[in-house]
């Protein structure tokens, strides 16, 4: 029988994956506004901030795994 305590892998690397190309994107897009000389968007830099701390979030170990 299958342990499921244990995430499945593959899952978790794609939403790892996901999560770090939003943030790349993110930046690289405020980084391009602010360079061209336009206002850069609240909303690039608010998806930015709201998506490393999720990825942060699921990159820290838990305190039951120590």
């Amino acid at each position: 029988m299958k342990n499921h305590t244990q995430p499945n892998g593959w899952l978790y690397r794609i939403v790892i994956g996901v999560l770090g190309l939003t943030v790349v994107v993110s930046v690289a897009g405020t980084l391009l506004l602010a360079m061209a000389g336009q206002s850069t968007l609240k909303v690039l830099v608010a998806l930015g901030s709201s998506v490393s701390e999720s990825l942060t979030g699921l990159l820290t170990p838990s305190p039951l795994n120590q």
